[in-house]
Formats: C-alpha cells, structure tokens, sequence
C-alpha cells in the first residue's frame, strides 16, 4: 500500500468528530491569522515611503501621491506619520478626495485627533465636507480601531508611562540631581521589567497591541525606551524587531532611542579647567538632532564609514536621502562638544 497522507487519515476522523473538527479548525484558523500578522516584511514598505517622502521635498507631489498610494494598497498596515505626510501631500493637490481617504484610513490604523488638529488640511477636510460629519465619522472610525487592542496591556502602558513623565516632572527637578537620579532609575528599572514581562507572555506591545498615540498623548511607548540604558534595549531588540518587520512599530522609535540613550558621553558633573560645564555627543545612527544658530544639524557620529548599513539593519533609509528629507547637512563623523561658560 503506498504511503497515505496525513490530510486523508484526518478527513474521516474530522467528518466523525465534531468536536474535533471545531477544534481542528480553530487551530488553522489561529496560525493562519499568526501567519497573516507577520507575513509582510515592512521593510520594503519603509523604502516605498522614504521615496514618497523624497519626492514631497523636491515638490514633486504627484509622483510622491502615487508612491503614498502604492505603500498603502499593497501593504495591509501603515503608519500614523505616513498617512499624515499623505494627507498633507494630497492637499498641495488641492485633491480633497484623497486627504480625505488618507484621514480616513490613518485613522483605521491608529491616527488621532491630536496627529492631525494642527495641519490645515484637518481644517480644510472640515471645510469641505461638515466640521459635524467628518468629526463623527472619524470618531466612530477611532471607537472602532480601539476595540481591535488589547485594553489590559494598553492600560499597563499607560500606567508606566505615566510614571516615567511624572519622575520628570517640574516638582521631581527641583529636587537634588542625584536625588532625582535615582528616583529616576528606580522608575526605568520597574518600567523595564514590566515590559519584559508583557514581552515574554504576548510579545513586544506594538501598535497592533496598544495603539498608536502621539507623543503627547499618554500612551505613547517610545518615551519609555529612550530612558532605557543601553542594556536594557538590547534585551528587548530580540522582541522589537519582529515587530518593526511585521508593521507594529516605527524602526525610527526603536533606533531614536538606541541613540538617545547612548549619545550623551558627558555627565553634569563634566567640567573643563575652568570649570565650565562640558556637553560632549555623539550617536550611533544618526537619528538625533540639534539646533545651533546656523540652523537644524544631525549631532556627529562615531563612524560614517557603516552607518548606512547599521542603519539599513533596521529598515532605516540611508543617512543621505534622512539628511536630505529633514534638510540638514550629513552628520560629521567624531563628537559635538558644547561648554556652557559659568556667570
């Protein structure tokens, strides 16, 4: 008898078995959805938008209008950034239509009414089809994607992040530096070991898990990973970057804070022979910048020589075309030195 499949030796025990058949399918049908959540590879995503991004800066609006729409009809997820620089594209368009289509499906993936209450084209939007009805219809559109989180863990978050801005609060600052040190290190080491606990029981809380707010709004998780040390991120890279490839969180919000939290190399302690505070930065990725008289700069880094690929590791464009979008000069390889001279 020739080998039987194990498909045909299920069929029959299936038909016989209603119980097992209810139980079969729900096990397909929760490694299908497994499946479907992080098929995609949003690296290829991240490229289409820098693109899109490139041409918005040269004016180039309708080649960057038709990369926007490339991005979001072939990949199932998007984020609130890029559904914001679409809508703002469209409208040097003058096209209503699409700002509107972009709002909308934005706010089918995470944006706010705080992403977007700024920019004129949230007030135009309003303008032209009813302030009342475009208000209802996105705030039904939000009630609608909150339901798709996990409500628990988006607590959670908020809670820790709610703690992490209070010990940085005005009344914890006017409290002695190393007093305020370590009520902050407390807070990050408690922070940091909550979140791992969410990461080994359901994986890292991208936006799939908890949304995707603005940084001012109280349930925003990058805040939480730049006051993480260095150490701290590299327990949870193993986590995250499932994620970023998957579409649940930005790769920018994971490296702005490998930078963050590694590009000061001077304490407030740091003095020269005069006593003058010493500031001295640098980064690794290039993501952090400055602003002296001369205008915006990206702070130096330690080595231009691999940075594109440090940078690409992680779905990032190249540090020329992230120069070119934000205008500012490539970063200069070594460390920014700033005194502050005392009274």
């Amino acid at each position: 008898m020739g080998r039987i499949k194990v498909f045909e030796l299920l069929v029959p025990i299936v038909i016989m078995n209603r119980k097992l058949k209810h139980t079969l399918l729900a096990i397909i049908c929760f490694f299908f959805l497994q499946a479907n959540l992080f098929c995609q590879d949003y690296f290829d995503y991240h490229e289409i938008i820098n693109k899109a991004e490139i041409e918005v800066v040269k004016k180039n609006y309708e080649k960057a209008d038709s990369l926007f729409q490339i991005a979001f009809s072939e990949y199932s997820l998007g984020f609130a950034k890029d559904f914001v620089a679409a809508a703002k594209n469209a409208q040097s368009l003058n096209n209503s239509e699409r700002v509107k289509a972009y709002v909308f499906k934005g706010f089918n993936n995470g944006l706010t009414f705080t992403h977007i209450d700024n920019f004129p084209f949230y007030e135009n939007l309003k303008n032209t089809f009813g302030k009342g009805n475009i208000k209802k219809e996105l705030s039904t559109a939000r009630k609608k994607y909150l339901g798709t989180l996990n409500k628990d863990t988006r607590k959670v978050i908020g809670k820790m992040v709610k703690r992490d801005q209070k010990v940085r609060s005005w009344w914890y600052n006017r409290k002695p530096w190393k007093v305020q040190q370590a009520f902050m290190k407390k807070v990050d080491d408690e922070n940091f070991q909550a979140l791992m606990s969410i990461c080994k029981n359901q994986g890292f809380p991208g936006t799939h898990v908890i949304g995707a707010d603005a940084e001012s709004q109280p349930i925003y998780l990058p805040v939480l990973l730049r006051h993480m040390d260095s150490l701290k991120l590299a327990a949870l890279k193993p986590y995250i970057m499932p994620t970023i490839k998957a579409g649940h969180f930005h790769p920018l919000d994971f490296v702005s804070a490998l930078d963050y939290t590694s590009m000061f190399k001077s304490t407030i302690e740091d003095r020269d022979e005069d006593g003058n505070q010493v500031l001295i930065i640098q980064q690794e990725y290039g993501t952090m910048t400055g602003m002296e008289t001369e205008g915006k700069f990206i702070y130096p880094v330690k080595s231009l020589t691999d940075l594109n690929q440090k940078r690409a590791e992680f779905g990032l464009e190249s540090i020329a075309d992230y120069a070119f979008k934000i205008e500012c000069q490539i970063p200069e390889e070594g460390v920014y030195k700033k005194v502050f001279k005392l009274n």
